[in-house]
Parts: structure tokens; sequence; C-alpha cells
């Protein structure tokens, strides 16, 4: 999968950016249908855990584009989901959607100001099309 800014920039943007905002647009109905789908209790928990793999995202893919070293994790997904779901689980839900759009900001930033070299680099553009890309395709609500 071939990995541009632009097509990073229009998925933050376009689609994570205003994700909140359709996913409460929906029939209540349609939402705890969606939402048990992905294998969340709640709303909540399944938007908790995806700034936090952005951020996660975020530093090795600075790390990778300054040739700094980074620990190369192995992750257990559900663990590490569970964890997050814990972190925010005192959050109020204006908090975690301040972070998350904060978090989404972040990444657009730091997509915007990646090198043209960056974008050729198979670690980063593995990093970017999980974390942006496929990550939403997994969490896609319509338009």
């Amino acid at each position: 999968m071939s990995i541009t800014r632009q097509r990073q920039l229009d998925y933050m943007e376009l689609e994570w950016g205003t994700y909140v905002e359709r996913f409460n647009r929906l029939p209540k109905e349609e939402q705890n249908q969606r939402v048990k789908e992905m294998g969340f209790e709640s709303f909540r928990d399944m938007l908790a855990h995806i700034p936090a793999w952005w951020e996660e995202g975020m530093g090795i893919i600075l790390a990778i584009a300054e040739e700094r070293q980074f620990e190369r994790r192995k992750y257990d997904v559900d663990v590490f989901n569970a964890e997050l779901m814990e972190k925010y689980s005192t959050w109020s839900d204006q908090d975690l959607f301040k972070h998350f759009e904060a978090v989404c900001l972040a990444m657009i930033d730091l997509v915007a100001g990646l090198s043209e070299e960056a974008f050729l680099n198979r670690d980063i553009e593995s990093w970017l099309a999980t974390d942006v890309v496929g990550h939403f395709n997994g969490h896609a609500i319509p338009v």
C-alpha cells in the first residue's frame, strides 16, 4: 500500500476529524450495535484506545524519521486496549473527546511535517497505514 501525505491528511481530517460527530448522529440502536460489533462495551471505551495508538505511533514514526533508537515492542492488542480503557475510565466524556481531538491534530501536524523521504520508509509507511487508514477502516462510520 502506498501511503502519501495527502491520503494520510485526508483520513485524519475528513474521517477521524469528524468521527465523534458522525457517530453521535447515528440512531442509538445503531450506535450500540456498532460498538458491540467492534468488541467494546461503550463508545467511550472504543474511542479511548484510538488516540493512545496514535501517540504510540507518533513516537515511533518520529524516532524513525530522526534516525533515533526506540524500543521495538511486541503488542498484545487486547491487553494494550484494556489498559487504555482503564486509564481513561475516570475521564469525563468532554475531556476524552478533547483529548481525541488534540491528538488527532497532533497527528495531522506530524504527517504534514514529515519529509518526502519519510513516506518512502517502509516502517513509517507501515505505522501510518495501520494507525491511520487500517484503524479507521476497522471502526468506520458512514458519512
